[in-house]
């Protein structure tokens, strides 16, 4: 679960990824043929390593942590950039990134859902 500081004001990036990575360090999360470990901060697929930058497995283990609801923009921003300002590309870019990092895309949404106007939920059976 995640500290309660999580839900205060905006942290700073190196706050947000420790965070991220203790938040349950002794688990991974596993579906399909992923397996997304904490403590390596990478997924993999079927055994194999797959490689994603740091603010990609940031926007996983969020969505992973809190897939009992959508997470909106502006949640999503503060959590991985902390007080930095953020364009809608960048966060659009990093949505693509982790998207096909799991092996959805815009149209097939079977592990992280855009739901219109309220934002993004994992949805995937762990």
């Amino acid at each position: 679960m995640l500290s309660e500081s999580w839900t205060g004001a905006p942290q700073g990036e190196a706050e947000v990824r420790e965070q991220l990575s203790d938040a349950n360090p002794a688990s991974a999360w596993y579906w399909g043929d992923y397996v997304l470990d904490p403590a390596r901060r990478r997924p993999t697929c079927k055994g194999e390593p797959v490689e994603i930058e740091d603010r990609v497995f940031d926007l996983l283990a969020l969505l992973l942590q809190r897939r009992e609801r959508p997470l909106d923009r502006q949640e999503i921003s503060a959590a991985i950039w902390g007080k930095r300002p953020v364009s809608d590309a960048t966060l659009r870019q990093l949505v693509y990134a982790a998207r096909r990092a799991v092996g959805d895309d815009g149209e097939s949404q079977h592990t992280i859902s855009t739901l219109y106007g309220r934002g993004l939920q994992w949805v995937a059976p762990l």
